[in-house]
């Protein structure tokens, strides 16, 4: 993507696809999972950004039950 085009994001929200907002590696990438929030919050509005969260969750594959339990820790 070159710099000032529209991110792909925009036309998945429009054609209703699930879209998650992500940072894999912060330090290799320089950023976080707030500030891509607020780069997307800006372009969509914090409804939107607090919706594809919300939806988000029906698509992980983490276990909720066992995310932070370290006797899980296979």
């Amino acid at each position: 993507m070159k710099r000032g085009e529209r991110h792909p994001i925009f036309a998945l929200l429009d054609a209703g696809v699930p879209v998650a907002i992500c940072c894999d590696n912060s330090t290799v990438s320089r950023t976080d999972q707030l500030r891509e929030s607020e780069l997307v919050a800006r372009e969509v509005g914090l409804e939107t950004v607090e919706r594809i969260h919300r939806e988000a969750a029906a698509y992980t594959f983490i276990r909720p039950e066992a995310a932070l339990d370290p006797s899980h820790g296979d």
